[in-house]
């Protein structure tokens, strides 16, 4: 969340972080305008449009950079927005991407905070920059047993009561060819170049969609991984949730780049929609950390989870 996006009137200054956080948005306006409009001679709402432009290009050229180097085509893929910020950017990215469809998770400002936790890695110093074809298995096997406990004491603490610590992976090898680094399994038997060696490359062809033959591969640390919380399935919904036109909560101005003007849209409270309400934009829905931003040509559906999906008709401005 910027300045910009105050000045926008994505963000209610009172309702900022559940109210507890207020937000000075004649701050926000002054800032702008001495900063960027009073050179550019552009009012505090263009200016903010700008800030918000060149951050939403940002994020579109970043995920057109990671496509890239995955191999993968954008088209016909779904967005998915969490965080504070990223609902209210993600209804611009598919314009700038090509892409139809994005979803809001419930509860996006604190995804994060309800993923399985605990994945760490620790290096294993005899473990590190070494050509793997010419690998010394046995020292690091010689040195691996002795790092065990003092590894395990600090991935897996005592074990709270209710989150007990499931049995953790113990053999992870982050391996490095030009540019791309890799964290492959080792075997637990076997031979350790030969089978390496096949794991990254199958790995690599995952990620990349492709091999590269020949390469010279080199290990760069051994560590371990712990899951400390268990990994939970949502359960699906229960039937088909019956769209239905969803009553605003109340209204808003938000600046309109096509009329470059503030106009009044419809506000929704997320924690009172209900699975198959729908929304059709301009309209922004609220929620204690984070606003989701429903732009003209957009569409927003709740479905059976509680997610919001967006989605984008031909009225969607270019």
């Amino acid at each position: 969340m910027t300045d910009a996006d105050l000045v926008l009137g994505r963000i209610d200054p009172t309702l900022f972080s559940g109210g507890r956080i207020g937000l000075d948005t004649a701050g926000a306006r002054t800032a702008l305008e001495s900063a960027i409009g009073a050179r550019l001679a552009l009012s505090p709402e263009l200016a903010a449009f700008g800030v918000v432009e060149m951050v939403d290009n940002n994020m579109a050229s970043a995920a057109r950079v990671h496509a890239i180097e995955s191999g993968v085509d954008v088209a016909g893929r779904t967005l998915i927005a969490f965080g504070g910020a990223a609902p209210l950017h993600a209804a611009r990215l598919p314009i700038l991407l090509g892409i139809d469809r994005v979803l809001i998770p419930e509860c996006a400002g604190r995804l994060l905070r309800r993923l399985p936790a605990g994945t760490h890695r620790l290096r294993d110093r005899a473990f590190r920059h070494a050509r793997l074809a010419h690998f010394d298995a046995a020292a690091a096997n010689r040195s691996w047993p002795s790092s065990t406990p003092r590894l395990r004491a600090v991935v897996q603490p005592p074990p709270v009561p209710a989150h007990p610590s499931p049995p953790g992976a113990w053999s992870t090898c982050a391996m490095a060819w030009p540019g791309h680094e890799i964290a492959v399994e080792l075997p637990p038997e076997g031979e350790i170049v030969g089978d390496t060696l096949e794991a990254f490359g199958s790995t690599y062809e995952r990620q990349y969609d492709r091999r590269i033959p020949g390469v010279d591969v080199e290990t760069i640390s051994r560590g371990a991984r712990l899951p400390l919380t268990p990994v939970r399935a949502a359960a699906p919904p229960a039937g088909t949730a019956e769209r239905h036109r969803a009553a605003p909560a109340g209204r808003r101005q938000v600046f309109a780049p096509v009329l470059e003007r503030m106009i009044e849209v419809a506000v929704h409270d997320r924690a009172t929609l209900r699975p198959g309400a729908a929304i059709e934009g301009p309209a922004i829905i609220v929620e204690a950390q984070t606003s989701t931003v429903v732009p003209e040509g957009f569409d927003a559906f709740v479905d059976g989870f509680g997610h919001i999906e967006l989605a984008r008709g031909p009225a969607a401005e270019d």
